[in-house]
C-alpha cells in the first residue's frame, strides 16, 4: 500500500489518465496525492514579454490544479500542489524527495518501444528515482 503519491502533471492528455488513474485507486491507496506539474523556462525567458508569458502559463497552470485539488479533496483524500520552475525530470524527483513520496505516477503518450527523440521523461524517472514510478501510457 502506498498512500503518498506525487502525480507529474503537465497538462497534457497522458498527464490526465494518469491523474484519473489515481482517482480510480481505493481512496486507502491514495490517502494522500501531490500533484507536481514543472514550468521548463526558455532560454529567452529573460525577455519582458517571455516574462509576461511564463506568468500567465502559470497563473492559468495553477487554476487547473486547483481545480484537480478540488476534486482529489471531493474524492476523499488530502492534496498538495505545486508548480516549479526548472527541468522537469529534477524538479519532480526534488519534489518526490522532499515531499517523502512512496509513489510517484506520469502519464505517456507513446509506450517505451516505440521510438522517439530522446528519452522520455517517465523513462527518465524511472530510472533515477528513489522510490517507484507507475507510468500510465495512453494511445497515440
Amino acid at each position: 500500500m502506498c498512500a503518498r503519491i506525487l502525480l507529474a502533471y503537465d497538462g497534457r492528455p497522458a498527464a490526465q489518465r494518469a491523474y484519473d488513474f489515481i482517482l480510480k485507486m481505493p481512496p486507502a491507496e491514495r490517502r494522500d496525492l501531490a500533484i507536481v506539474a514543472v514550468i521548463r523556462p526558455s532560454s529567452f525567458a529573460v525577455d519582458y514579454a517571455a516574462q509576461t508569458v511564463l506568468d500567465q502559463a502559470a497563473s492559468e497552470l495553477g487554476q487547473r490544479l486547483a481545480q484537480l485539488e478540488r476534486r482529489v479533496r471531493f474524492a476523499g483524500s488530502d492534496c498538495t500542489t505545486w508548480i516549479r520552475l526548472g527541468e522537469p525530470v529534477k524538479e519532480i524527483l526534488k519534489t518526490a524527495e522532499e515531499w517523502r513520496a512512496g509513489l510517484i505516477v506520469t502519464g505517456q503518450r507513446f509506450p517505451e518501444w516505440m521510438p522517439r527523440w530522446g528519452r522520455s521523461v517517465s523513462a527518465r524517472l524511472r530510472s533515477r528515482a528513489a522510490c517507484p514510478v507507475r507510468v500510465v501510457v495512453s494511445s497515440p
